[in-house]
């Protein structure tokens, strides 16, 4: 009779494929699925960074776990105007959460600082420092407008500010 070795199952008859092999394959196909949700998990990842952008808010991070429906962007986006996570052009986009123990002064100041950065992000044109002085008169007037608020403004000094 042959060795018990070869056999196993039950009913005695040799296995056709060692078991070791066997083995690994179940190791392959477990890692398989690992990394098949891993991969959706990606795609989930990319599809709401695609639809909201990147962001830091952590009410977004609740509506990115909880969302269920449709993985595009444009679904994402929908839902999450929605659920009034994005703004509209019917209302503006909620305000970000007060920092724990901001007092009222404090929320104005930023609100104030927030206004007033609001005017520097649009680009301002440069005065025209060149024309300025091919219209100035005298040197008096070349050194007024370069020790001024134009030439501070195109970043010259003259030798007098240095003093």
């Amino acid at each position: 009779m042959s060795d018990a070795s070869q056999f196993d199952d039950v009913e005695g008859t040799p296995d056709l494929v060692p078991r070791a092999h066997i083995r690994d394959l179940e190791a392959k196909a477990r890692r398989t699925d690992e990394l098949e949700a891993q991969l959706a998990a990606a795609q989930r990842d990319v599809a709401f960074t695609q639809a909201l952008g990147p962001s830091t808010d952590p009410r977004l991070d609740y509506f990115k776990r909880g969302y269920q429906g449709d993985v595009t962007p444009e679904a994402i986006r929908q839902a999450a105007a929605e659920a009034g996570f994005l703004a509209t052009e019917s209302q503006p986009a909620p305000p970000a959460p007060a920092p724990a123990g901001a007092s009222a002064q404090e929320l104005a100041a930023h609100a104030r600082m927030a206004a007033a950065s609001d005017g520097a992000a649009t680009a301002s044109t440069p005065p025209d420092l060149a024309a300025a002085i091919a219209a100035a008169a005298s040197e008096a007037e070349v050194m007024a407008l370069l020790e001024g608020a134009q030439g501070q403004a195109a970043g010259l000094r003259t030798t007098r500010q240095n003093q």
